[in-house]
């Protein structure tokens, strides 16, 4: 009897990451994959909580909650990991915005700041974020740190930020554990997987193909791979709406008006010159102007319009206001305003 073939969902989508890595039950794939990343002793790894082990909040019509995955080690140093395909507007913003709420949140009310902890992000992109410097060919992962520009002075580890940019990883074994989960995450078939995990039988990345391919097969993981993936879907739609509808509102009415002022202008200036040439020339350059600054004003309005919307629904799916500013581009103070008199 022929056994069906159950194509592999992607590790990249977030949902599939936080259910590969941020399951307590498959603690040891993420200990793998997290020593293949940072410059931490092993011991750091004997102890390793996962913050908030939950896929789903608790939301009306079971919407999709958080998607990183947060993590204590031994001493309490706190490990936050996201994956971000598409990186959006004031995304660097964001990353500085919650590590500084990671480092805050540890202090209480008697501001003692010999509780803070080490704060680590662990950002996994599949657009370059770091553009080309001297050395940086072939450079995948980096690790950033606050130092001295001119002296490269490391003045503190407190706050640590490691970018992983798929893009950039090499198509030749550079024979380091990093480069292998990455390829785990890049992988497009199980041929690539079945490889790798020949190539690497020290490595936990057998035992997250494993898991992969059970929730592959799971209906329920299938079900949450597909929402995720139509609200995705469904916002990148808007926005083309929003751009078109604004674009064209703004190109008409912008062209009737411009051809009036064009053809005003024109006339006063070509009266001295002659009424026909002076006409045509004012009418030509009135109506450019008139469609670009119309057509800008237009796509401005759309815009805003079709971003108030999608805000709407994704207040309504439970998103945090933070999230939908990240996705909408609208400012916090809107989307609270919003969210209040919904």
């Amino acid at each position: 009897m022929i056994k069906n073939v159950v194509k592999l969902l992607s590790p990249k989508v977030d949902i599939i990451f936080k259910l590969l890595f941020g399951d307590e039950r498959s603690i040891e794939i993420l200990v793998d994959f997290l020593k293949a990343v940072l410059n931490l002793p092993d011991d750091e790894f004997e102890e390793v909580t996962i913050v908030d082990p939950h896929l789903l909040r608790e939301y009306d019509g079971d919407k999709l909650g958080i998607l990183d995955v947060k993590v204590k080690t031994r001493t309490k140093k706190v490990i936050d990991i996201e994956i971000q395909l598409k990186i959006m507007p004031y995304f660097v913003e964001r990353i500085v915005f919650y590590q500084s709420k990671m480092v805050t949140e540890q202090i209480g009310a008697g501001n003692d700041f010999s509780k803070i902890r080490r704060v680590i992000n662990i950002i996994i992109t599949d657009e370059n974020i770091i553009g080309e410097y001297d050395g940086s060919e072939g450079k995948y992962h980096h690790r950033i740190l606050p130092c001295d520009v001119d002296t490269g002075y490391q003045f503190t580890d407190i706050k640590e930020i490691n970018i992983l940019e798929l893009k950039k990883l090499p198509k030749a074994d550079d024979g380091s554990n990093l480069w292998a989960w990455m390829k785990f995450l890049n992988a497009e078939s199980k041929e690539e997987l079945d490889m790798l995990v020949a190539e690497r039988p020290k490595t936990k990345i057998g035992k997250a193909v494993a898991r992969l391919e059970e929730l592959s097969q799971d209906e329920r993981a299938r079900m949450l791979f597909e929402s995720r993936q139509m609200l995705e879907w469904d916002i990148r739609l808007a926005k083309e709406a929003a751009r078109n509808e604004g674009w064209n509102e703004g190109r008409n009415e912008g062209w009737n008006e411009g051809r009036n002022e064009g053809w005003n202008e024109g006339w006063n200036e070509g009266r001295n010159e002659g009424r026909n040439e002076g006409r045509n020339e004012g009418w030509n350059e009135g109506r450019n102007e008139g469609r670009n600054e119309g057509r800008n004003e237009g796509i401005s309005e759309g815009r805003n319009s079709q971003a108030i919307e999608i805000a709407l629904r994704l207040l309504s799916m439970g998103m945090s206001v933070n999230d939908i500013t990240a996705v909408t581009g609208l400012p916090c103070e809107e989307i609270e305003n919003i969210s209040n008199s919904m």
